[in-house]
């Protein structure tokens, strides 16, 4: 079992790509393990996700196997490596969540629709 926080993006969406990154500058001490589900070696069952799901959500599964999605999962992230204390208190209080769900899933709902990269080998992507 990884003792990592596994998180599952999509490589292929910019926008994804460009906040996996701000995570990978700032998680220096190799907490996260970054996982591109849109690379063809990714099996998202071998990883005990739903193929499906985990292309429309954003996942994370902790160390100790729990999958969290969503905000959840930007949550679990942000307290793993320590950045974005305000959003973090955000994401638990009650009020603000509902608020902060309802923009996770709207932005969920048109990141199919966002441009993709192209010529993605290894992850490495030129536009």
């Amino acid at each position: 079992m990884s003792a990592k926080l596994k998180v599952y993006y999509d490589g292929a969406c910019h926008l994804c790509s460009r906040e996996i990154d701000v995570y990978r500058k700032k998680d220096s001490s190799h907490k996260l393990e970054l996982i591109d589900i849109s690379l063809d070696s990714f099996n998202a069952q071998k990883e005990g996700l739903d193929p499906e799901e985990v292309n429309k959500a954003f996942h994370t599964k902790t160390p100790d196997g729990k999958v969290l999605s969503g905000v959840d999962a930007f949550l679990a992230i942000w307290e793993e490596i320590k950045i974005f204390p305000a959003l973090s208190a955000l994401a638990k209080n009650k009020f603000s969540r509902k608020f902060m769900d309802l923009g996770y899933i709207t932005f969920a709902k048109i990141r199919p629709l966002l441009p993709k990269r192209k010529n993605c080998d290894a992850g490495n992507c030129n536009i």
